[in-house]
């Protein structure tokens, strides 16, 4: 993963269009990665509601999850 963000021209390659280094994302990609960071957020919060005891707000956020999903 180094080479994607610190020490190669991997991570500047998706950056690299005909009218110069901008980013260059195509909309799936973009949704992919906000889909990723949801389910990361998401499971962390369960964690620490597990943590907590609060199943009741557990069950809210699985719920939530469920519903974006859709």
């Amino acid at each position: 993963m180094c080479g994607y963000t610190d020490v190669s021209g991997l991570h500047v390659q998706r950056w690299i269009t005909g009218d110069g280094i901008e980013p260059n994302y195509a909309r799936e990609e973009i949704l992919e990665a906000i889909q990723f960071a949801d389910v990361i957020a998401s499971l962390s919060v369960l964690g620490i509601l597990t943590i907590a005891s609060d199943g009741v707000a557990a069950e809210r956020v699985l719920d939530a999850y469920k519903e974006r999903m859709k």
